[in-house]
């Protein structure tokens, strides 16, 4: 018996990631379709981005509006992960039968391409997504937890 299932991707991004005291982060701030396998790293990469954040206005070490720039920082780039995964989904999802055709003859070909395919995989092969000053932790100097370490 054949069986079939319909699935429709969204994507849904929060106006607004911060308001007041209340950050909003992961699936809460924006939902990815899931082509590219994106949903759940990019809400690691907001609390990523917010805990430093958090840590250096609570111990003093920086002034509070910096947490302003969570959502500065982020959304772009959640924007063109986005851009990213609805693009590969559009390839994955064809049903026109000449498109199919040519998918299904072109992509193996391109696999079997030295360096194409471990670069689409590693991403070494193309820019990573759009990223913003700011959305890795900068160094604060004074802080407790900050450990330098040499290995030989």
């Amino acid at each position: 018996m054949p069986r079939a299932a319909v699935y429709s991707h969204h994507f849904r991004c929060a106006a607004r990631f911060r308001v007041g005291r209340v950050f909003l982060a992961g699936d809460a701030a924006h939902a990815m379709p899931p082509w590219i396998g994106q949903g759940m790293a990019a809400g690691v990469r907001d609390v990523a981005n917010l805990c430093w954040k958090l840590d250096a206005v609570l111990s003093g070490q920086l002034p509070e509006p910096v947490l302003d720039s969570y959502e500065a920082d982020r959304k772009p780039h959640v924007k063109e992960v986005t851009r990213r995964a609805v693009f590969v989904g559009r390839i994955i999802t064809e049903r026109r039968r000449p498109v199919t055709w040519l998918r299904d003859a072109v992509l193996p070909v391109l696999n079997g391409v030295p360096g194409l395919a471990s670069g689409c995989r590693t991403r070494t092969g193309f820019p990573s997504p759009a990223t913003t000053p700011g959305s890795r932790p900068a160094p604060v100097p004074a802080h407790p937890a900050a450990r330098s370490r040499s290995h030989t």
